[in-house]
């Protein structure tokens, strides 16, 4: 159970935050710009929505990846069902469609993670939990980028490789 101290602690802080929504609220309507920055709520469930914003954007830019990936292997696939006949394909136009949906993939993983950043320096201590990580889904974007990375490479290899006649 809490303590007396904790629970002042805890409606205090849940009071704050009321009159903040209230203020906002009343800014919005009276047509007034919001002053208020993410940093004056003093809630660590503001640092909660935006790693899952993050990790939402990461999704995305994993199915971005992966259908850029189909894609390129979508020509291979054209040349093996009709040997020794022109196929849609004979330019190595999926290839580069392929890869552009892998490099636009990455793009918004670093674009995500910038955005991720430029949040987390909004932040109070207050709005971070103790020995909380916020390192980590950022650690996990630049591992799926190294990723998307050596994908695009292992494409550009083994389509346009030296033993490419």
């Amino acid at each position: 159970m809490l303590s007396a101290a904790e629970r002042d602690k805890s409606q205090e802080r849940e009071n704050r935050l009321i009159e903040n929504r209230e203020v906002i609220v009343g800014q919005i309507l009276s047509g007034l710009s919001c002053s208020l920055t993410m940093s004056e709520l003093n809630d660590p469930r503001v640092l909660f929505a935006a790693e899952r914003t993050l990790l939402a954007w990461s999704r995305t830019s994993m199915g971005l990846v992966a259908l850029g990936f189909v894609l390129e292997r979508f020509g291979l696939f054209l040349r093996f069902m009709a040997p020794g006949q022109p196929t849609a394909d004979a330019h190595g136009i999926s290839t580069w469609i392929g890869l552009s949906f892998i490099a636009l993939g990455a793009a918004f993983l670093v674009l995500a993670s910038r955005q991720y950043r430029f949040v987390l320096k909004s932040l109070r201590p207050a709005e971070i939990p103790d020995r909380y990580s916020t390192q980590m889904p950022l650690i996990l974007n630049g591992m799926l980028l190294l990723m998307a990375l050596v994908l695009s490479l292992y494409i550009l290899y083994f389509v346009y490789g030296p033993w490419k006649p």
